[in-house]
């Protein structure tokens, strides 16, 4: 039977088969091969106490590394890169006056850092404290 302009091809016909093979292969190694959010392996307590000695807790769920990861996360702070990492200069929206030498103190379970918050590693039931201090 000769070939007509109606009738498709078989060639046509084999090659929308092997298209539709093809996507769905593609689909089954993307669905395989996704990355999937992990559940969250840390929880943070973060008590933040204003210059009028005013406290606001939150309790953070992450799986960051450092404290500065789990708090830029939270949106919580912000700051200036340095050479030595991040200067923070605004929590939870309140910004250090360095008129009146106003800066962050950063403790955990009381105790200050040792380490900025770049360099701070963070474990799951930790709990840190960052006060509004006044006076260098």
């Amino acid at each position: 039977m000769p070939h007509t302009a109606k009738q498709p091809s078989r060639r046509f016909l084999w090659a929308i088969i092997i298209l539709v093979a093809v996507m769905a292969a593609m689909a089954l190694i993307y669905a395989a091969t996704r990355e999937t959010p992990k559940p969250y392996e840390k929880t943070l307590q973060i008590a933040v106490v204003d210059g009028n000695g005013a406290q606001r807790d939150f309790t953070l769920r992450t799986n960051a590394g450092t404290l500065r990861e789990a708090l830029q996360e939270a949106g919580l702070i912000a700051g200036n890169d340095t050479a030595n990492g991040l200067f923070v200069t605004t929590v939870n929206g309140v910004a250090a006056d360095e008129g009146k030498q106003e800066w962050w103190r950063f403790t955990k379970s009381g105790e200050m850092l040792l380490t900025g918050v770049d360099a701070t590693v963070v474990a799951d039931g930790d709990n840190y404290e960052i006060t509004l201090m006044s006076g260098y």
